[in-house]
């Protein structure tokens, strides 16, 4: 499943329900304006994926916690200019390959017009030390 951020337009989500995605987002479950560390525990408790366009959950903090809650986060990178189309165009071209792209190990990916692009939370130089132990 995908849980979408508060900041991907509801019309995007409605699209998406639509055409038979199963999906959410938080104004659904009726989190709105819900700090971004409770975020990642309801991602964790719904097995969901998280996708968003909102840049804080790159920072080292959030990072370190969701590699603690194992959770999968998606950032849609938009054009410039990119309407709600393009936006949903980018889910449904490539959410098939998010699950996979996950893997074992925490991991962010980052989602654009022609490709998605994992990287395993471990791997970034400013989460090296706050990296879970396994």
């Amino acid at each position: 499943m995908l849980l979408f951020d508060e900041c991907i337009p509801p019309a995007v989500v409605q699209a998406l329900q639509l055409l038979e995605v199963e999906c959410k987002d938080l104004r659904e479950l009726r989190r709105q304006r819900t700090p971004d560390g409770e975020v990642v525990a309801i991602a964790k408790a719904e097995s969901a994926v998280f996708v968003t366009y909102d840049l804080d959950f790159t920072t080292p903090a959030l990072l370190a916690e969701m590699a603690r809650q194992g959770v999968c986060v998606v950032m849609i990178r938009r054009p410039k200019g990119a309407d709600l189309a393009q936006a949903a165009e980018i889910i449904l071209r490539q959410m098939r390959s998010w699950r996979a792209l996950c893997g074992d190990e925490p991991t962010i990916i980052s989602a654009g017009m022609r490709s998605s692009r994992a990287r395993a939370v471990s791997s970034l130089p400013h989460m090296k030390s706050n990296a879970p132990r396994r």
